[in-house]
Order: C-alpha cells, then structure tokens, then sequence
C-alpha cells in the first residue's frame, strides 16, 4: 500500500533543502559553503512552496528564469544551473530515502549541455 501525497505532512522545500545541508554537505562534501549559497538561490524562487506541490514544469520555468539573470557583465551559466539542479535533485534524494517526499520532480528535467566548454590555454 502506496502512501499518497496528502498523506505526508506538508514539507516547504526551504525545510527539505536545509535539512539536507545539514545532515549531508556538511560532513561528506568539500563545496559546503558553496552548496549554501545554492540553497540561498534556490529558496528565493521557490520561497515557502510545499516541496510535493513543486513539478517539473516550475522548475523548468526555474532554469529558464535563472538562466537570464544578470551577473556582471554576462549571465548565469548553464553549468551553475546545472550545480544548483543537482542539490536539488540529491535534496529530493534524500527526502525520499528519510520519508519526507514521495517523488523527485527534478528527475525528469534535462540539464543543460556542458560540452564545448573547453579553454584554450598557452604556456608562457
């Protein structure tokens, strides 16, 4: 027997993203301050939403908006999309494997394409 979504409590994605934080970058990953950041970012789009209310399609249009934002002179880069999707994804992750959500939206959304991105460089 499946559990249903109004059957779990109503979990703002801001709880389940700081929980993460807390109980996994910490203590297992190197980008811990950098991953703050990304939950700062994600928490301003987002805001109080009940993660299980969150669908693929909000966070296509969260791509989409985060994409065009200014920074500088240029714009976000896919591959700092693609970083703040990822937490995202491994917050959903480990809602699930703790029990505070049934689904993983982010699961079914296509990152952005990282190749060609290469520099080229010149020894002095």
């Amino acid at each position: 027997m499946g559990k249903e979504k109004n059957q779990l409590p109503a979990l703002p994605l801001k709880k389940l993203a700081e929980t993460y934080l807390k109980d996994c970058s910490k203590t297992n990953k190197l980008s811990y301050c950098e991953d703050c950041s990304m939950v700062k970012t994600l928490n301003n789009f987002f805001g109080d939403r009940v993660a299980q209310e969150i669908t693929t399609q909000i966070i296509e249009q969260y791509k989409a908006r985060r994409r065009k934002t200014p920074v500088g002179d240029h714009f976000v880069s896919g591959a700092r999309v693609n970083r703040e999707l990822a937490l995202l994804k491994q917050a959903y992750n480990k809602g699930i494997d703790w029990g505070l959500v049934l689904d993983n939206p982010v699961k079914r959304v296509k990152f952005f394409s990282e190749k060609d991105r290469s520099r080229t460089r010149y020894l002095s």
